[in-house]
């Protein structure tokens, strides 16, 4: 198992470099939107494993009750 902070900054990156602007539908668009938790962003073969970075934010989110998807790009 990769340690916490790699796992996040995949993440973090992975999220963001999915962005693209020719697509109007949103999450297909992807970026920093949170995109990523949708079932269509996490099985697409580049983000394979993400799901288990998403897991390791998940207390925050049930704690924290308010947090939206910026919770991905600052986790």
């Amino acid at each position: 198992m990769r340690p916490f902070p790699l796992k996040q900054l995949r993440l973090a990156w992975h999220v963001a470099g999915k962005y693209n602007k020719n697509i109007e539908e949103w999450p297909l668009r992807g970026g920093a939107n949170g995109s990523l938790r949708f079932e269509i962003e996490i099985k697409d073969a580049a983000n394979a494993g993400l799901v288990n970075a998403l897991k390791l934010l998940q207390p925050i989110k049930d704690k924290y009750s308010g947090v939206t998807c910026r919770l991905i790009p600052i986790g």
